[in-house]
């Protein structure tokens, strides 16, 4: 099965190594993907040469393995639909302005059959009303891989 990570989660895991000990763990039962909005987010949030070098340092394993995967156009268009179906409902996600990138990685993860995992439970928990996504949060992972 595939998982993918959420930003909020990589961001998590630059700051504090907080995925040293699940790592190892999900490899053995999962194939790592990178969202490449997930990866454009974390991009953005570098703010010197020294995180851009780090963050290179993440992501050379997922492109030169070719595990890095980009929504398509009918994927942010399904995206726009799912926020339009919360909206005729009188839903909506957490941070506006993130609101179609997040509802495009749900997609993405959907598309690949992945399992996102993800800190922002309250965004794609409305997002999996309208989408067939599965999510969990770290600690849930961490608690479902045996160790």
């Amino acid at each position: 099965m595939n998982l993918v990570f959420d930003s909020n989660v990589w961001i998590e895991h630059v700051r504090a190594n907080a995925l040293a000990d699940l790592l190892p763990l999900v490899r053995a039962k999962y194939q790592l993907r990178m969202d490449a909005l997930v990866a454009a987010e974390l991009a953005a949030g570098c703010r010197s040469a020294r995180d851009r070098r780090k963050l290179d340092a993440l992501l050379d394993p997922f492109v030169r393995t070719r595990r890095v995967r980009a929504p398509t156009a009918m994927d942010l268009a399904v995206a726009g639909g799912a926020l339009s179906k919360l909206r005729e409902r009188g839903i909506s996600l957490g941070h506006a302005a993130a609101a179609l990138i997040d509802a495009a990685i749900a997609v993405n993860t959907v598309r690949i059959g992945a399992l996102l995992v993800t800190s922002n439970v309250k965004d794609f928990k409305k997002l999996a009303e309208v989408l067939p996504l599965s999510w969990t949060t770290v600690d849930e992972l961490r608690d479902a891989v045996p160790g």
